[in-house]
């Protein structure tokens, strides 16, 4: 009789920095973005204090950019790291009881109970002073994690030897483990800069003109307390483009733009160990999970009549919307893996079901209206003139089905078998499914006996693989004919189609093979692998595919056309303590890749799409796809050099002239002559630049040999 007990238990509390907004300034001092606190202190100029002459924190600086200034106050990073919260509470315990009972010669039974428990909160919040809280007005977010894991045992095990040849063994039980964690929220209010005039506030602070002034004023130069706007009448014709650029300072004081977003994603895990726990039995194992993912989106917006200047007819005069996004996702995923267990050893495997399932379905809707009765009234629900307005939704699901099984003899030879089946909505009823699978095996050459001799290597292995993967499109609902309302017809409104059902669409599909081997030697001290390379892509889904015009449209949303070839090779080596001195340790990592693309099929249409013409222009480059070239090919002149004099001579005269001279040559290298017998020179884009070129000019080769370089000369250089 055995009895044992154990437990673990444990109380955190982390505190972090505290984060601002992860957005790129441009130019900006702050263009790697600002990820803390700490960071923005050291960005922040020297001269400015941290407290001012009361003692208290300095939030006026005049070196401030205007993300993070707004009504004079600037924020003072030394606060913000004081002041933020940004924490994390974990409690967790871990707990175990275990007893085992002989009853006879043979024969014990077993209970054990376990139990892990966690608890994680994370509280945060910026208040209106700081970096991140300036703009919203303070924010604030909780979140909370619990996850339970319960797991009880009962087993009877009974071992008996039967002579010297056999051993019965035989084990019976019942075991489960459960799971099970709550669920997150997290809810945001933030008020941030309207962008209803085609971009951020610094972009169009940019654009304004900096010698026009921010605020009305007299002609003594004293504020008259409101913003500046400019007046088309009295504006120059020189000026008319900045009428379209409103004043930025005015934009972030009086436009409104709030967002209010609400998530909440509950997660829950079901582990059960259907069969077995030990290496040492048959074991079979459930794992089911299941997803929510609900959002909703609110953001409202007002821009006065006072940011504008074309008066209280423009769509802009006491403009407001509204939109609103709601959307319902639930995804589940349920497998089973069971373990067989082989009295010989030398025999492993592992067999893995898996399904999954996602749907969902989105709704929205966005309301514009202009000319609101006055300033104060900021919803787009309130009476004025409707500019827009508009909804819609979407549903999408999917199916995904996965087998694998491993087997390995010896822990030398490996075989792994992949098979997965995908059925999507993304596509036509009878082209949704999608079959896709792998082979891969591995060979452990340094566990073989005849490799025990060479004691420098630890490690070598053979590899072979060969995968079939699927692509699907980004849009749902390709299928399907839409139609939408047109201006007119006949003088009525009325309905029309908006594009071609796609029914025939099919996955786009890629083969890989890839095989490699990886070694380790001198006691793991340098290792590494290589990996050799070659993937087909066919049936490409290609987006945007131009159409002739007579069909009614000019473009489909994707057809499959096309196949390209990957091809290449990765070498990795990594030494580990290479040079050990001391408390001195060196180690590195070195990476070697080569990679080729090449188009294998492309339709004439796609490449006269992709294909421009010539130009001729200094500085402009030809862009082209080429069957079985590379994508993203470089075309040009080939260079050959500088021609070191201007006048020809079959010998050199130095400082006169010389044999490399720009005089056309055919295919053979000999100097063309003309009817006179004299040299016929070199000249660029004769019917049009017609430059003839001289000593000291680049030299390029001349491809069909007519002493004209021009598009006809334009060759494939390297990718």
């Amino acid at each position: 009789f055995l009895i044992a007990l154990s437990s673990t238990m444990g109380k955190t509390k982390q505190h972090s920095l505290s984060t601002t907004q992860p957005v790129n300034y441009f130019s900006s001092p702050y263009s790697a973005g600002i990820t803390n606190s700490l960071t923005y202190a050291l960005f922040m100029p020297p001269v400015v204090p941290v407290y001012d002459v009361n003692g208290n924190y300095n939030y006026v600086n005049p070196y401030e950019n205007a993300y993070f200034k707004l009504n004079g106050i600037a924020a003072n990073p030394v606060s913000d790291l004081e002041n933020t919260t940004a924490e994390t509470l974990t409690n967790y315990a871990l707990l175990n009881a275990w007893l085992s009972y002989y009853i006879a010669e043979g024969l014990t039974a077993k209970a054990a109970v376990g139990a892990n428990l966690t608890d994680i909160t994370q509280n945060y919040f910026a208040p209106s002073y700081t970096a991140l809280g300036l703009n919203e007005g303070g924010v604030g977010s909780i979140g909370h994690k619990q996850n339970q894991v319960l797991q009880g045992e009962l087993t009877l095990d009974y071992e008996r030897q039967l002579g010297d040849n056999h051993y019965l063994s035989a084990l019976l039980g019942y075991t489960v483990q459960s799971s099970q964690t709550n669920f997150n929220l997290s809810y945001a209010d933030r008020k941030l800069n309207n962008t209803q005039y085609g971009g951020d506030l610094l972009s169009i602070a940019y654009k304004k003109m900096p010698n026009i002034a921010v605020y009305e004023e007299d002609r003594d130069g004293n504020r008259n307390g409101g913003f500046y706007t400019m007046d088309p009448n009295l504006t120059s014709t020189q000026l008319q483009d900045q009428l379209s650029i409103p004043n930025p300072v005015a934009v972030a004081y009086l436009a409104t733009n709030n967002s209010r977003n609400l998530t909440l994603s509950p997660e829950f895990i079901l582990q059960y160990d259907l069969l077995g726990t030990d290496s040492e039995s048959h074991r079979l194992k459930y794992e089911g999970q299941v997803i929510f993912n609900i959002q909703s989106t609110d953001t409202d917006s007002f821009l006065p009549t006072s940011l504008q200047t074309g008066g209280w007819t423009s769509s802009n005069s006491n403009s407001a919307s509204s939109s609103q996004y709601k959307s319902n996702g639930f995804s589940t995923r349920h497998s089973l893996t069971y373990t067989p267990y082989f009295h010989n050893t030398n025999h492993r495997m592992q067999i893995l079901a898996r399904a999954e399932y996602e749907s969902g379905n989105s709704t929205s809707q966005n309301l514009n209206k202009y000319g609101l009765a006055t300033g104060d009234i900021t919803s787009p629900l309130a009476g004025g003139v409707l500019s827009s307005f508009s909804s819609g939704s979407g549903r999408w699901r999917s199916n995904y089905y996965t087998a694998q099984a491993h087997y390995s003899y010896k822990g030398k030879y490996s075989v792994t078998g992949t098979t997965r089946i995908d059925r999507v909505t993304k596509f036509g009823p009878k082209r949704r499914l999608g079959v896709f699978g792998g082979l891969s095996a591995r060979w452990n050459i340094s566990d073989e006996t005849w490799m025990e001799k060479v004691k420098w290597l630890d490690l070598l292995s053979v590899r072979l693989g060969w995968g079939r993967s699927g692509g699907q499109p980004g849009s749902e609902g390709l299928y399907y004919s839409k139609y939408a309302a047109v201006a007119s017809y006949m003088g009525e409104t009325a309905i029309a189609p908006t594009n071609i059902r796609l029914g025939n669409l099919q996955w786009q599909q890629t083969d890989s093979w890839n095989g490699g081997f990886n070694f380790a030697v001198f006691d793991n001290k340098l290792s590494g692998d290589l990996d050799i390379y070659t993937q087909k892509t066919s049936k490409q889904l290609v987006s945007g595919y131009k159409i002739p015009s007579s069909a009614g449209y000019t473009t489909l949303a994707y057809r499959n056309t096309g196949a390209i070839r990957n091809s290449g090779w990765e070498f990795n080596l990594n030494g580990n303590q290479i040079i050990k001195s001391g408390k001195f340790r060196l180690s590195f990592n070195v990476s070697f890749a080569n990679n080729k693309n090449e188009v294998l099929e492309m339709e004439p249409t796609i490449l006269a799409g992709y294909n421009k013409e010539f130009d001729r222009n200094n500085g402009s480059y030809l862009a082209r796809v080429q069957l079985h070239n590379p994508l993203g090919a470089i075309y040009g002149f080939r260079y050959k050099g500088v021609y070191q004099y201007t006048e020809y001579s079959a010998e050199e005269i130095p400082g006169v002239s010389g044999p490399d001279a720009p005089v056309a040559r055919n295919a053979e290298g000999e100097v063309i002559l003309n009817e006179n017998g004299r040299t016929k020179p070199m000249r660029f884009d004769f019917a049009n630049a017609n430059y003839q070129f001289k000593g000291g000019d680049a030299k390029y080769e001349d491809i069909n040999h007519d002493g004209n370089i021009n598009e006809l000369d334009i060759v494939y250089l390297a990718s």
